[in-house]
C-alpha cells in the first residue's frame, strides 16, 4: 500500500484516480492547485506523486522544479498526467530531465497509471528522515 498524493484540479478526475488506486490498496490524498500540491507533498511525504500540470497558482512544472529543490522532495517519485502538449516525446524528455519517473498523456487508461505506480514501488524506497 502506497501514499499517493494527486495534485489535479478536475474534481471528476480527481475522484476516478482515487476509485481505482483505492481499489488498488493504496491511500490517496487530494490537492487541487500548484502550491496545496507543494505544500501538502512536504508535509505528508508521500510514496509518490501524480502530478497534473495545468494547474491553478502554480503549474506542474513549477511545481516539479520546486519539489525537487528541497530536501523533503528530491526523492519522492513523481509521475506527470498531462494533456496539453502536442509533442509528447519532447515533453517526456523535459519533464524527466525535471525529475519526474514517468509520464502519462491524457486520456490514459488507469491500467497505465497502475503500472507506473507498480514500477516506482517494485523499486527501493527512499529512506524516511
Amino acid at each position: 500500500m502506497a501514499r499517493i498524493l494527486s495534485v489535479e484540479d478536475d474534481v471528476d478526475l480527481q475522484h476516478m484516480l482515487a476509485m481505482a488506486l483505492r481499489l488498488a490498496g493504496h491511500d490517496v490524498l487530494y490537492a487541487y492547485s500548484g502550491e496545496e500540491g507543494i505544500q501538502k507533498a512536504l508535509a505528508l511525504e508521500p510514496d509518490i506523486v501524480l502530478l497534473d500540470m495545468a494547474l491553478p497558482i502554480c503549474d506542474g512544472a513549477s511545481v516539479l522544479e520546486r519539489l525537487k529543490a528541497h530536501a523533503k522532495g528530491k526523492y519522492v517519485p513523481v509521475i506527470v498526467l498531462t494533456g496539453n502538449w502536442n509533442d509528447p516525446r519532447f515533453c517526456e524528455e523535459k519533464m524527466s530531465a525535471m525529475g519526474a519517473v514517468a509520464y502519462l498523456k491524457k486520456p490514459f487508461r488507469v491500467e497505465r497509471l497502475r503500472d507506473a505506480i507498480a514500477k516506482i514501488l517494485s523499486h527501493k524506497k527512499r529512506p524516511r528522515d
